[in-house]
């Protein structure tokens, strides 16, 4: 059996030999492939597989199923994503996003996936308020309402973009971004909304305060690979400390990582196996509903979650291609088994005729 795995860099990365070497112990096949390798007119793929710790360029069929993230997807490489939709099966169709997508046609707005999440009772009370910015006046009255809030782009990925904002009075406000912190006066607040967050790119929501003692943001972020039986698992939920950070807690800008149930119990004075059950509850329930939310199943799901100083639970934001560095090898074990899943289940259906 042959799996897919598709990237947009020339040479695998270690994840990509770590995948190979762990299917390689359930007889599958990893091919590691980019866009370039694929060549419509035969209906072939010119890859790599591992053979004796080095990678050997061989030339098959499609394979059954293919690995793919959101980052691979793009207007160069359209016609090769329609035509591998008809002919495999895709861990991440990002073609068919519909009223999910922004106005990059491949990316998720994170407001339009919000406002379809809030149809679903059962997390409302996780979800954090959320509105697009279309004019000084929606942050100014956001402002009036919470006195502080934080916008995002609508488009952002890695947490980049983002900035805390706090009235201070009627003239004044404090604006933090990254590492540092500026006050600023009305006209040079009014002077950053027209440089930075108009033409609808932004969306603002209600600050939560997720942070530690020392007042380092951080969040958990629970990262769920589809099993050996297609259900959903929690690998692992590190939390993520931005410390030095003033807004976010992303590692990639500076930042630590802290064992969830450690820091729980350090943080949350007798609460943290109760906060930790609602976090694993919650991971599986998200998980399930944004299936349902995209209308196709998907491989893999990081959620940024926020905990509140009263150990209330609040979802930061979906992320579809979430960042493997935390757990590799968990990561790579449980997608092998998954890959073995789809495969025999593809295998069945082709078998019987039905249809995909």
């Amino acid at each position: 059996m042959f799996v897919g795995y598709l990237r947009s860099r020339a040479q695998p990365s270690q994840m990509a030999k770590l995948l190979a070497i762990s299917c390689k112990e359930l007889g599958i096949e990893l091919i590691y492939l980019t866009p370039k390798d694929i060549n419509i007119s035969n209906h072939e793929i010119t890859g790599k597989i591992l053979i004796r710790n080095n990678w050997v360029t061989v030339k098959t069929q499609i394979p059954l199923f293919i690995d793919v993230t959101a980052y691979e997807y793009s207007e160069n490489n359209r016609v090769v994503f329609e035509f591998l939709e008809k002919n495999t099966l895709l861990s991440d169709n990002r073609l068919n996003l519909g009223k999910l997508a922004s106005s990059n046609p491949f990316i998720i707005s994170k407001e339009l996936m919000n406002l379809e999440l809030e149809k679903y009772s059962e997390i409302e009370k996780y979800l954090i308020p959320t509105l697009r910015v279309e004019n000084f006046k929606d942050i100014d009255n956001a402002l009036n309402h919470d006195k502080k809030v934080v916008l995002k782009p609508i488009n952002g990925l890695g947490g980049k973009g983002v900035y805390l904002v706090t009235k201070l009075d009627d003239f004044n406000y404090q604006v933090e971004y990254q590492t540092k912190t500026q006050n600023i006066d009305l006209y040079e607040f009014i002077n950053l909304f027209e440089n930075e967050f108009t033409g609808g790119k932004y969306i603002l929501q209600k600050y939560i305060q997720s942070s530690t003692r020392q007042g380092d943001p951080f969040d958990c972020r629970v990262h769920l690979e589809k099993d050996g039986l297609g259900k959903w698992a929690i690998v692992k939920k590190p939390i993520r400390i931005g410390i030095g950070q003033k807004v976010i807690s992303n590692v990639n800008q500076g930042g630590g990582i802290a064992d969830c149930l450690q820091f729980l119990k350090a943080n949350f004075n007798g609460r943290a196996n109760e906060i930790n059950e609602k976090l694993n509850y919650l991971g599986i329930l998200i998980a399930q509903i944004v299936e349902k939310v995209r209308q196709t199943e998907l491989m893999t799901l990081g959620l940024d979650i926020g905990i509140s100083p009263e150990g209330e639970l609040y979802l930061f934001e979906v992320n579809g291609a979430p960042a493997i560095t935390f757990a590799p090898t968990s990561i790579a074990f449980t997608r092998t088994m998954y890959y073995q899943y789809v495969l025999n289940k593809e295998e069945r259906r082709i078998y019987y005729g039905a249809k995909k």
